[in-house]
């Protein structure tokens, strides 16, 4: 999880600390949002999610996942089998956490929440 940067997004202050971030809130979710031309998005509760699904469940979500950017489901899909059985377990390990993860935004909502501006300002 930590090589593929998972916790980079999905856990809050992860990359502001330097990945010194307690294991008990990894993977909750964030509340900072990544705005661009596909509107807002928020890095989910991983946590929360595998709670809700078996293994195959899992394995089969992430390789058919399609995600807005900047999630690089392009790359997660490419996971094997074995890496991903391995995630959902270390997931499922870090047991249930609860956190409130704002919805998705479609483009022209203003986020409300601190967010990323991914919009491509070109030079005049």
């Amino acid at each position: 999880m930590q090589i593929m940067g998972c916790n980079d997004c999905h856990t809050p202050q992860y990359g502001m600390k330097g990945g010194a971030v307690p294991e008990s809130q990894w993977l909750i979710g964030s509340e900072i949002g990544f705005n661009g031309p596909w509107g807002t998005i928020y890095p989910s509760n991983l946590r929360q999610m595998v709670q809700d699904m078996d293994e195959a469940t899992w394995v089969t979500y992430i390789k058919n996942f399609k995600a807005r950017p900047p999630m690089p489901s392009y790359d997660t899909n490419k996971i094997s089998h074995q890496d991903l059985k391995d995630m959902y377990a270390f997931v499922r390990s870090l047991g249930p956490a609860t956190n409130n993860v704002p919805q998705y935004l479609p483009p022209g909502k203003k986020p409300r929440t601190p967010f990323i501006d991914f919009n491509v300002q070109l030079p005049k």
